[in-house]
């Protein structure tokens, strides 16, 4: 990935089983470019922050979700189970907003996932409906962050 990115408060995998086991549990397997990026990301804070969805709404992503069982606020599949009545089948979060929606893998239509927000409080209404598309691809979704405009 070419973008110049920077990575924030980036806590090591302890222990890389942990992805295997999340792979196994909602039984996908994580496209390259993020297995990647996952030792530069696992439960790192990201600049430049901010995307456009497909819906043309502008968000920003406050961290990345971690595969350390002992981060109690970031870990994956704690967020997951936490949410998981409000995600549609076959999509699965790696990184939330600082209102706690999620940025998601969407693998609903192939094995090659493109990445969605989720905006929860819809997702509580309509899960469809809260679905807006960000990216083809996680190096798509990397390559698309910009820096946010101050209020």
């Amino acid at each position: 990935m070419s973008k110049d990115v920077k990575f924030i408060d980036v806590e090591p995998v302890k222990d890389l089983n942990i992805i295997k086991k999340v792979e196994e549990l909602f039984k996908i397997k994580f496209p390259n470019d993020y297995l990647k990026y996952l030792e530069q990301c696992n439960g790192a804070y990201i600049n430049p922050n901010c995307f456009k969805t497909d819906k043309n709404k502008e968000e920003s992503i406050n961290n990345f979700f971690s595969f350390n069982e002992n981060d109690k606020y970031s870990y994956i599949l704690e967020t997951y189970n936490a949410m998981s009545k409000y995600i549609p089948e076959k999509i699965y979060p790696f990184a939330q907003d600082a209102a706690d929606n999620l940025i998601c893998f969407d693998y609903r239509t192939d094995n090659n996932p493109s990445i969605v927000f989720l905006d929860y409080e819809t997702a509580y209404i309509d899960k469809e409906k809260a679905i807006s598309k960000i990216a083809d691809t996680f190096t798509d979704f990397i390559e698309s962050l910009y820096e946010g405009e101050e209020e």
